[in-house]
């Protein structure tokens, strides 16, 4: 038996004698490790075949008790799913000598894993395309959408590259190029999760905004994970894919688990072939990443179709015009004067319309770049001139870029401005009355200074949030909130709102 004895697994001898003995499996073989247990490879003589082994620990499953009787349930529900992008297993059963160390049985693919392949990417430099990304993860796609439409649905919680498998011979066994597996079973010591003893299930580099909201207003044993926030973990991937950077990387843990703005993807961010269509990727990963998730793309396979046509949305260019003007060949000598005048004009023509593309084309260009803001973020940015730019995508207070965002519940706007260190969100409710609502009914701190008066709901915990809600003029209709590992206790609301152009 090879690779079947290691210093940390005592139990190695026995699991390998339940499994030749109750399951004709042999030559246990240590493939992987997590927080929860070992992941092996075993031959199973009867059939010929190669499986894989996940052994939970006797200290997570527990004594025969709720985590065992949870860990079995799942299993069932993942035994009665058949689908060829989704790992299959087999059976699960329990050591028998004393009937707590758990273990399932489960199909073995052999190759990598998408974690792999990022990493061998990034060490190379080259970025995914669009097409490559849609070959790869579409068979991932079609995974969830079918997980997610069972009764009930059944919801991954636990989407990372690492769980997405990549076999060598995509042509062999099933015939797909990804493989979904550890459906929140597997976790690695370094992820964290969300639980009734209030830690995170998942791994927080994949999770959607709403987990941390709602666990850190009304607690983790309220988290409702959803088909959307399994599909906000597949963009993400597929954003990291394309640019070779996570999005979790690009931001401060405090703007992470509060308001995220997706940072302007430009063409030299995606690989070549996919640099002139970079705004309509970019408008796709948008909505993808939305922080609402009711403003996501239905399904999984609708967010890789609307990619999949955005990597289509390349128009004519202009470059064409002056290579077809150079191929156009001389007239012989005795034509060539009656037809000067009309190859005069010609010329005329072309080069007045090549300036008026130029023309159009720097105004198109400013318009791609930097879009004007629409009408309902207009008003936030004429009420706040010298805190929010003149166009999206431009530089506000404190360096910050700014853009426009969907608006939650009774918002009728938002705008967010974000940097390494602050996030900044400012938002229109409409009017006074409708903002009332969300106002702290205590633990507010009023600020006057030349007419202006605000009122203040400062941070309590280092990268905590500070509200901040304008009580004069015509500004009692919006508020802000400022995120930041600088906005704590330890920094009063005067200091960091005296900075902030409010009046």
């Amino acid at each position: 038996m090879s690779g079947s004895t290691r210093p940390d697994s005592p139990d190695i001898a026995e699991l390998a004698a339940e499994l030749e003995a109750r399951r004709n499996l042999t030559d246990l073989t240590l493939i992987g490790q997590g927080g929860m247990g070992h992941v092996y490879r075993a031959y199973d003589r009867g059939l010929h075949r190669w499986v894989a082994v996940k052994a939970i620990r006797p200290d997570v499953v527990g004594t025969g008790g709720e985590g065992y009787r949870r860990f079995l349930a799942e299993m069932r529900t993942l035994a009665t799913i058949r689908h060829t992008s989704v790992v299959n297993i087999h059976y699960a059963d329990t050591v028998a000598s004393d009937g707590t160390a758990a273990y399932f049985v489960m199909d073995y693919v052999d190759g990598g894993d998408l974690e792999d392949a990022l990493r061998e990417r990034r060490r190379t430099g080259q970025k995914f395309t669009v097409d490559e990304v849609d070959r790869i993860v579409r068979p991932v796609a079609e995974a969830l959408d079918h997980i997610h439409h069972r009764n009930p649905p059944v919801v991954h919680r636990d989407l990372k590259p690492a769980n997405i498998l990549l076999p060598h011979d995509p042509h062999s066994g099933s015939g797909t190029t990804a493989v979904l597996t550890d459906f929140g079973i597997s976790i690695a010591g370094d992820d964290t999760r969300v639980t009734s003893t209030g830690l995170v299930i998942g791994t927080e580099k994949y999770m959607a905004p709403e987990i941390f909201t709602v666990a850190s207003t009304y607690g983790a044993h309220l988290v409702d994970y959803s088909p959307a926030t399994d599909r906000y973990a597949l963009a993400l991937i597929v954003l990291e894919m394309l640019t070779l950077t996570a999005f979790r990387d690009t931001m401060s843990t405090a703007a992470w688990r509060g308001e995220r703005t997706l940072p302007r993807l430009t063409a030299d961010a995606l690989a070549g072939q996919d640099a002139t269509v970079a705004p309509q990727v970019a408008a796709v990963l948008r909505r993808a990443l939305d922080n609402d998730p009711s403003r996501r793309f239905p399904s999984a396979v609708a967010f890789l179709d609307a990619l999949h046509e955005a990597s289509r949305g390349r128009v004519g260019d202009t470059r064409e015009v002056p290579v077809a003007w150079q191929t156009v060949t001389a007239p012989p000598p005795d034509t060539r004067r009656r037809r000067t005048p009309v190859a005069l004009l010609a010329v005329l023509v072309v080069l007045g319309a090549l300036g008026a593309l130029g023309a159009v084309g720097f105004v198109g260009y400013r318009q791609i770049a930097t879009p004007a803001w629409d009408a309902p973020d207009a008003r936030i940015v004429n009420a706040f001139p010298d805190l929010l730019p003149s166009r999206q995508g431009q530089e506000g207070w404190e360096g910050m870029t700014c853009d426009g965002a969907e608006p939650h519940g009774a918002e009728t706007a938002r705008v967010t401005c974000h940097s390494d260190a602050l996030t900044l969100a400012v938002v229109d409710f409409g009017s006074e009355d409708a903002r009332s609502a969300y106002v702290p009914a205590g633990g507010l701190q009023p600020l006057e200074a030349d007419g202006c008066r605000i009122r203040v709901a400062e941070a309590t915990e280092p990268g905590g949030a500070m509200s901040v809600f304008p009580d004069s003029g015509d500004r009692t209709r919006y508020a802000m909130l400022l995120t930041g590992q600088t906005v704590d206790a330890s920094v009063s609301a005067t200091d960091v709102v005296g900075t902030i152009p409010v009046c």
